[in-house]
């Protein structure tokens, strides 16, 4: 845990370190977000703020200093942020020769991303449909045997079990997609 902790405030200062050396070395204007390298100099730039220097040094400070509960809330959000670093490595694949092969495949998941994004709309109103018809053709004779007054409390506490189980649309969506 302890070199977990030291890790993350030496490779926070070597990156923060690095950001602050290419602005050095190529001024403010290459981090502007109007060209291709700007991009990925502004990307890094926030990266290293707001997932590295905010979290591991400016939000432990405010913890330490002012008393404030710095574990859930707006914080929280703020360490799981701390995931969004790893699209740092997407700038080692597009540079490095030796991960070609595994560019190619990320810039082709990036070009099919839309047409992904429309795949999962049309399955998720797909799955809606029939999760509204599957819930109409098992609840409502469901139901109609647990208001006769003819069935038996056994029976009662299984169609009472399975309504529990099957309980509403998303419960239905989420069996449909298993």
């Amino acid at each position: 845990e302890m070199a977990l902790a030291i890790s993350e405030h030496v490779f926070t200062a070597y990156f923060l370190l690095e950001c602050i050396l290419r602005m050095w070395a190529f001024g403010w204007r290459a981090f502007l977000p109007f060209e291709s390298e700007g991009r990925w100099n502004f990307m890094d730039l926030a990266l290293v703020l707001f997932t590295g220097v905010l979290t591991t040094w400016i939000v432990p400070l405010i913890d330490l200093v002012a008393q404030i509960e710095t574990k859930g809330g707006i914080f929280g959000v703020l360490m799981l942020l701390r995931a969004v670093r790893l699209a740092r490595l997407i700038r080692v694949f597009r540079d490095v020769y030796i991960f070609k092969e595994a560019w190619l495949l990320i810039r082709g998941l990036a070009d099919s991303g839309r047409t992904l994004f429309w795949t999962i709309v049309v399955v998720f109103f797909v799955t809606y449909g029939f999760g509204i018809m599957g819930l109409i053709l098992i609840t409502e004779p469901m139901q109609e045997i647990a208001s006769d007054p003819s069935t038996s409390s056994e029976d009662l506490a299984r169609i009472a079990s399975l309504l529990t189980m099957i309980g509403g649309l998303d419960r239905v969506m989420y069996t449909l997609v298993q």
